[in-house]
């Protein structure tokens, strides 16, 4: 039986400060793993900007007036949302079933088990569109029912010309809609590219990898 991971996305019982500190933990770690979680969707720029935002409103409310705590309350749940995308939609697709990749997002693994169930299959459609521009492939993928994000890898073609094993480092995309733009890229280099559509917490199933090589 497949027992999914799960990570905790809800801070709420946490107190604004102890918030601040997990918040700036998850931005360290990822930071520190950025081969494992290279392009992470918010960005964790975007969320470090939002860190600062934050504690910026909640110095002002320490000893601010209702405005100031109300200001400070609308930081931290815009900035629980970004974490909660962060880590629903990107972390756990990444670290699939695999707890030692999960620790290494900082946020927490909270255990449990769901039903097993079935991921979405394997795109049907994935297809490269012309295009004019160097340095650069637009593809799509056939869309799914239930989908929350569509997942892209793409990997240099060895020399042998054998496709790379899981474990080598395919970088990731992803993006709310089954098409994607992928700029620089190495003209005349070979690519390996592949999609998948993420819906729930199971593993994922990827289409076989399509070898393309941008102008």
């Amino acid at each position: 039986m497949f027992k999914p991971f799960k990570i905790s996305v809800n801070f709420r019982a946490l107190s604004d400060i102890a918030f601040g500190v997990k918040v700036k933990h998850i931005v360290d770690t990822m930071t520190l793993n950025i081969a494992l979680y290279p392009l992470p969707i918010p960005t964790l720029a975007s969320i470090l900007a939002l860190w600062n935002a934050y504690n910026v409103l909640l110095a002002k409310a320490e000893h601010g007036n209702e405005q100031d705590t109300i200001n400070k309350e609308n930081g931290r749940k815009g900035l629980e949302a970004q974490l909660k995308l962060l880590g629903n939609n990107y972390v756990v697709p990444i670290a699939g079933n695999d707890e030692s990749k999960l620790s290494q997002s900082g946020f927490d693994y909270t255990g449990g088990e769901t039903n097993p169930v079935t991921q979405s299959p394997a795109p049907i459609k994935f297809e490269f569109e012309p295009t004019t521009v160097e340095e650069t492939v637009i593809i799509s993928q056939s869309t799914q029912a239930g989908t929350k994000v569509y997942m892209w890898q793409y990997i240099e073609v060895p020399a042998d010309g054998s496709i790379p094993p899981n474990t080598a480092f395919w970088k990731y995309l992803f993006t709310t809609k089954g098409k994607i733009t992928i700029t620089g890229l190495t003209s005349n280099q070979a690519y390996f590219f592949r999609g998948a559509s993420f819906a729930i917490e199971a593993p994922i199933q990827w289409c076989a990898p399509k070898k393309h090589t941008p102008q």
